[in-house]
């Protein structure tokens, strides 16, 4: 992978993010002074529905009035708050944009209708649920919880567990790849990567990386997994084929997030100590 910029984070309002040459703004006002002590526990996405004109932010505030508030990322402005269970951390779109799953630390996902901007459910899952991610096909939603060392899987048809996995000390992220074939789940206990047969809901193998990793996520064409490592300041780039690190890249701050753009070509690196995001090309092996 190859350092290509570093950016403000648009949170911050500091700095506009610079992207193909254009300009996105910041949120609002009302977030820029309390985003860089909320940015740790806030997982932003970016939810598109074909019932929708626009596509909106889903960002869960801890700790004021335990609400998620909706932006519509074409104006920046908020169209919505929402109440949810106590202390929302992680959110989740279904890759239609129907419905957007949020994990409660009230050991519960709130199921929002992104047509509505209602909670039409409220799903028990695991103690301190966190991480959360939901397959190709809208059917399962697997749900990271830290407080008892499981994954929860969410039949989605009918909002209900059907499966409660065993992994790793204090689980935190979860992805999974695009042929829903393996769930990847960071244990910042244990120092490993967990990886989830969704056939069977069992592990079929660990993967030790380094200190305190964070948050994963999976190339497009399912071929590296990106483990934030923010105990080490670095990521861990697996090959799932053999279920191996093949490289583990030192940032400059602690790492917190990660994702990669739908082609797969720019992996993106949060560091909410610095108020940056990290956006590097992965070479032509780990694209592919």
């Amino acid at each position: 992978m190859k350092l290509i910029d570093v950016v403000r984070f648009a949170v911050t309002g500091r700095k506009r993010i610079v992207s193909q040459g254009r300009s996105i703004p910041s949120l609002p006002r009302q977030f820029q002074n309390a985003s860089q002590r909320l940015l740790w526990g806030v997982m932003l996405f970016l939810v598109s529905s074909a019932s929708l004109a626009a596509p909106f932010a889903y960002i869960p505030i801890p700790g004021r009035g335990d609400k998620v508030t909706v932006i519509d990322v074409a104006t920046n402005a908020i169209v919505r708050t929402i109440a949810v269970g106590r202390s929302p951390f992680g959110v989740a779109a279904d890759p239609s944009g129907q419905f957007v799953y949020v994990t409660n630390q009230a050991n519960s996902v709130s199921v929002i209708d992104n047509a509505s901007f209602k909670v039409v459910d409220t799903i028990g899952v695991g103690l301190a649920p966190m991480g959360v991610t939901v397959n190709a096909t809208a059917t399962r939603v697997y749900v990271a919880n830290r407080g008892d060392n499981t994954v929860s899987v969410i039949d989605t048809a009918t909002n209900t567990v059907v499966a409660t996995v065993p992994v790793g000390m204090s689980p935190s992220g979860v992805a999974v790849n695009a042929a829903g074939t393996r769930a990847y789940v960071t244990n910042i206990g244990a120092n490993t990567v967990s990886v989830i047969d969704t056939a069977t809901n069992t592990v079929s193998a660990t993967i030790t990386v380094v200190l305190v990793p964070m948050a994963v996520a999976v190339n497009p064409a399912g071929a590296r997994a990106y483990v934030t490592n923010i105990g080490a300041n670095t990521v861990s780039v697996i090959d799932t084929a053999r279920n191996e690190v093949i490289a583990t890249l030192p940032v400059a701050g602690a790492p917190w997030n990660v994702t990669l753009n739908p082609a797969g070509t720019f992996v993106y690196v949060s560091l909410p100590e610095n108020d940056e995001v990290l956006m590097r090309r992965p070479d032509s092996g780990d694209c592919r």
